[in-house]
């Protein structure tokens, strides 16, 4: 494929554009020798960003010694670099918004009835927002907008329009309020929605700015952002995994609940291959990597574990043993599931324990053929 030859900064942040680009289309070859091109100029070679996303392509194309190589380099580098305590802080190449692609919770009404404790931290939160109106035809943010806000609906409606999803209209009351816009702010910095007024709407209005200012002030905010991701997002991810989509929505909220945050830097090795480690994760931020043992005894790269997904679930069985080295590439934050915690589910359900171990020795055998064409995400949500 011939390549357009960019001598200046511009240039080059353009053949960066185009391999992002290339990566969302799914066009992952030409990504790759995108991302090999810019590779070659000393600025963009430091970038870590740029060097997650050529792992990530080199990973696609089946070149996992490559892939391996680059995150090993990202590894290398100063932990001051790569931060994990600021929750806008980014540090994969993908995020969560790929699910919610596909899925109608774009926005939620907050029944206070039924979820007393949500409502709570959401009128918590949202008492450092400002009150603002928008007439009928005005836009609170389009899709791939960069996201600065979120929104608590109070009154009026509006349409949430997603590419490739029919549109709805939600309404927001003084009783039933809907949030809007939260998930953003640990997706990712782009919108993955349109929202248009369909009426008059009066808001609260809460900036992201402002939470990372109020996080320094008040350790609190932290845990009821915590709460909030394991209400929202960690519930979702369990409705589109194969084996906790079979529980009820009750039994996978209260599961959400049990999941604890926890924060690793660069290097850190999780779970050692052979050994028995009794915690299932979460991947909120950050990149993770699986790696086996070869017969010449050193680590090869399986794949690598991104923002939304889940792994090393046969950790909730008792003395299941790894076939894998998990590793930090980056500092991550993940949300932990102890099997201890997990164990009355499991008597509940007797039948989880085989299709977990079921499930993580599959995940073990697919990984093992490495197949550039149906490459193992392990433990993705549908395998």
């Amino acid at each position: 494929m011939e390549i357009e030859d960019f001598g200046d900064y511009a240039g080059q942040k353009n053949i960066y554009q185009q391999a992002l680009l290339a990566e969302k289309n799914g066009d992952h070859q030409r990504a790759y020798e995108l991302l090999k091109q810019l590779s070659t100029f000393e600025f963009w070679a430091a970038d870590r960003d740029v060097q997650l996303h050529y792992a990530h392509a080199c990973e696609k194309i089946g070149d996992y010694a490559d892939a391996m190589h680059i995150y090993s380099s990202i590894m290398l580098q100063s932990p001051d670099m790569t931060k994990a305590s600021d929750p806008l802080e980014h540090d994969s190449i993908a995020d969560l918004n790929t699910l919610f692609e596909e899925s109608p919770i774009q926005a939620s009404n907050l029944n206070i009835l039924r979820n007393v404790n949500e409502a709570h931290l959401v009128s918590r939160l949202f008492k450092y927002a400002s009150k603002r109106v928008y007439e009928k035809g005005d836009t609170l943010c389009k899709v791939d907008d960069y996201a600065n806000h979120m929104w608590l609906l109070l009154k009026g409606s509006v349409e949430v329009i997603v590419p490739n999803v029919d549109k709805r209209t939600i309404v927001g009351g003084a009783n039933r309020p809907c949030l809007m816009g939260e998930l953003a702010y640990f997706t990712g910095p782009q919108r993955s929605a349109t929202l248009e007024c369909v009426t008059q709407v009066h808001v609260l209005e809460l900036s992201f700015q402002k939470i990372q200012s109020l996080l320094k002030q008040d350790e609190s905010i932290q845990h009821m952002l915590d709460l909030l991701f394991r209400s929202r997002l960690a519930a979702l991810a369990l409705t589109k995994h194969d084996i906790f989509k079979t529980l009820t929505e009750a039994e996978r909220n209260q599961i959400s609940q049990c999941f604890k945050h926890t924060s690793y830097e660069p290097k850190r090795i999780l779970v050692e291959q052979g050994k028995a480690r009794d915690n299932a994760f979460m991947v909120q931020s950050g990149t993770i990597l699986l790696m086996k043992k070869s017969e010449a005894g050193e680590f090869e790269l399986v794949t690598s574990i991104v923002p939304g997904e889940m792994f090393h679930l046969g950790g909730l069985i008792k003395d299941f043993i790894s076939p894998y080295r998990i590793v930090t590439a980056t500092s991550c934050r993940l949300l932990r599931l102890k099997s201890e915690t997990f164990k009355p589910m499991l008597e509940k359900h007797p039948w989880l324990e085989k299709a977990l171990a079921d499930h993580s020795l599959k995940s073990a055998k697919r990984a093992g053929t490495k197949s550039k064409k149906n490459l193992l995400w392990a433990d993705r949500f549908n395998t």
